[in-house]
Formats: C-alpha cells, structure tokens, sequence
C-alpha cells in the first residue's frame, strides 16, 4: 500500500519524483524493504518504471544475493545497469 501510495502521488506530482529518489527509496533499501514481499514488490516496480529517471545507482546499492534475482527476474534491469556502469 506504501508503494502504492508513492507511485499515485509520483504520478499526479511528477515533482515529487526526485524526492521520492532521493529520500525515500534509499530509505527502503536501508531497511532492507526486499524482506517485505509485498513492500519489495511495490519498489520494483516503481524502480523499474523510473530506470530512466535515476533509480539505477539506487539498484546497485543492494546486495548481490539480492540483486542477482532480481535481474533474472526484471528483463529491462540488466540492460539498464549495464548502460550506467558503462556511462560513469
């Protein structure tokens, strides 16, 4: 419902978007927010419809045993992460 919620406002407010990047989603990854299925649903979901809005650096501060899943798992990500290592 959290995720939800911050996608519906990111929608109406596209403002809110760089805070959301931030603030907030870092926030979820420093309390490990992929222990929560149904939290760690939520944020990939909004990670991936906001890879070309900045949330790549924020997908490789998981952990690999996370992040390894998650790539098989979410075609467009690899891509994307391979396109930001290479760019910075």
């Amino acid at each position: 419902l959290f995720m939800k919620t911050v996608m519906l406002a990111v929608t109406k407010f596209p403002e809110l978007l760089g805070p959301v990047l931030d603030s907030v989603l870092p926030k979820l990854l420093a309390d490990r927010c992929w222990r929560d299925a149904v939290l760690w649903k939520g944020f990939v979901k909004f990670a991936v419809g906001t890879l070309a809005n900045g949330s790549v650096p924020l997908l490789l501060r998981l952990p690999p045993d996370v992040l390894k899943p998650l790539l098989d798992s979410e075609p467009l990500l690899a891509p994307a992460l391979k396109r930001f290592i290479k760019d910075h």
